[in-house]
């Protein structure tokens, strides 16, 4: 397990915009440190010969392909009524908590 400290756990939080109590660092501790833990145990697989992936393939391994749909239109809601599903709305724009610019950097 990596050696995580209350700390750690609680400025992750923070730049996570996560709520941690108290009581549950601990607990936190030890669920991201078998998870790291994990990471530790995979870089220390011996890939060689091993090609790179660079796309999704196909799960027979085959080269093909994958499929997409055209992007087409489809029907869409008339403004007054999405401005009636808003929590908060100043037609014809959406009101939305300020998330950029708050402080509190790394």
């Amino acid at each position: 397990m990596a050696d995580l400290t209350p700390q750690d756990i609680q400025k992750l939080a923070r730049l996570s915009r996560l709520e941690v109590a108290e009581g549950d660092v601990d607990r936190y501790r030890a669920e991201l440190g078998a998870v790291l833990g994990w990471m530790d145990r995979l870089g220390e697989m011996d890939l060689a010969g091993v090609e790179p992936m660079t796309r999704a393939g196909t799960a027979d391994g085959s080269n093909q392909q994958n499929r997409l749909d055209a992007d087409e239109p489809g029907p869409v809601l008339a403004n007054d009524v999405v401005m009636g599903l808003a929590p908060q709305a100043m037609p014809p724009f959406f009101r939305v908590p300020k998330v950029l610019g708050e402080g509190g950097g790394a």
